[in-house]
């Protein structure tokens, strides 16, 4: 069946913005007097918001942190972050062109994210990507974040989308799971920052142009 709806993840899918990421977590750390960790050992720790990211990379050094230092290392790295949100970010290779042929083909699309909405946005903005996207949906909402279905759902509400023809793109298990929770298909990516963990993608694809086989 041809998809008819995409709903993008944004980090490790759309966009490389792991570098980003990386700088301003190790900005946090270096505030609270932690040494930076390798981008690589920031890739392997995304996927669940910025607030799990902070607290798994504390947990790493054996600290469990308060809900309030954590709230404090999370503004610090916010304010960072929102400041640097795109110095290095960039979409992957091949994603403008499918998004201008998913966009040609009369395929509605959306973003759903677990990094804050606002932020989402201003990334898509300043790589270009803004336009294609009906829909921006992400942490700020009010919406349980992925794996639950929330984002998706109220994603295709918007969009006016038959759950049928509808089908969530990412990198990660987490996108997986809110697409299995949706009753939707999903596809996933195994070039972008995440794994399959134990979900079972309906289309696994090496690249972003794995897409226009589907639609």
């Amino acid at each position: 069946m041809t998809m008819k709806t995409f709903l993008f993840d944004l980090d490790g899918t759309l966009v490389d913005s792991n570098a980003d990421l990386a700088a301003a977590l190790n900005y946090m750390r270096k505030c609270f007097q932690l040494p930076p960790l390798p981008d690589s050992e920031v890739q392997k720790l995304l996927g669940w918001g910025i607030r799990d990211l902070i607290d798994k990379s504390f947990r790493q050094e054996g600290i469990k942190l308060s809900s309030s230092d954590l709230d404090r290392a999370l503004k610090i790295d916010m304010d960072y972050y929102t400041e640097h949100i795109a110095d290095l970010t960039r979409p992957y290779p091949g994603v403008v062109e499918v998004l201008q042929e998913l966009q040609k083909r009369n395929c509605a699309m959306a973003l759903v994210t677990n990094k804050h909405a606002h932020a989402a946005e201003k990334i898509l903005k300043l790589t270009g990507l803004a336009d294609f996207m009906q829909f921006i949906g992400g942490d700020g909402l009010k919406l349980k974040l992925k794996p639950e279905p929330d984002l998706l759902l109220k994603a295709m509400e918007v969009l006016s989308a038959d759950a049928a023809t509808t089908v969530m793109v990412g990198d990660n298990n987490t996108d997986l799971g809110s697409a299995r929770n949706a009753q939707i298909k999903s596809v996933f990516l195994s070039c972008g920052y995440g794994t399959v963990g134990d979900e079972k993608p309906d289309f696994t694809f090496d690249s972003i142009y794995g897409l226009l086989e589907i639609a």
